[in-house]
């Protein structure tokens, strides 16, 4: 345990007198009861700062920022290529060609099921109710996802 002065300690750590005084001032280095420092724990004192600040930095979060965006496209990438993902525009086209099979057919199956109009009637207005749900669920999910973009949205920003 090797204690200086101040004006060592401050050539050993290539600082000019007023910057010691003010990382003392801070906390940052600390004297002992005889206004010497222990060169020592000085040493790692400041370089732990260093590290924190570096850590801290504007330019250090921006680019752990940019390292994280940048794994999350390869991520979606490589999900793409192993067609674990599909596009947007691809799965709703394809919904909607199902969907739209299915109704055509209900639509037709009353008439297809039996002659008597009364059962006829009765069967379409079960099937008009189904087609009601159906669309009152698309529309409540559209409005969730619509919501939950916006949501993403305000926080990018």
């Amino acid at each position: 345990m090797t204690k200086v002065s101040g004006t060592q300690l401050a050539a050993h750590l290539g600082l000019s007198r007023p910057y010691l005084d003010r990382l003392v001032a801070d906390g940052t280095i600390a004297r002992d009861g005889a206004s010497k420092f222990d060169l020592d724990e000085s040493r790692l004192r400041y370089i732990r700062r260093l590290r924190e600040a570096r850590r801290s930095s504007p330019v250090a979060e921006a680019q752990a920022q940019y390292q994280r965006a940048k794994a999350r496209h390869l991520e979606l990438e490589n999900a793409r290529k192993e067609k674990q993902l599909m596009e947007v525009e691809d799965h709703v086209a394809a919904v909607d060609e199902i969907v739209g099979i299915m109704l055509t057919h209900l639509s037709g199956l009353p008439a297809r099921c039996t002659r008597d109009l009364t059962t006829r009637r009765s069967m379409e207005a079960a099937i008009l109710q189904m087609r009601q749900e159906i669309a009152d669920t698309a529309a409540e999910r559209t409005r969730e996802h619509e919501r939950e973009a916006a949501t993403i949205g305000a926080n990018r920003t």
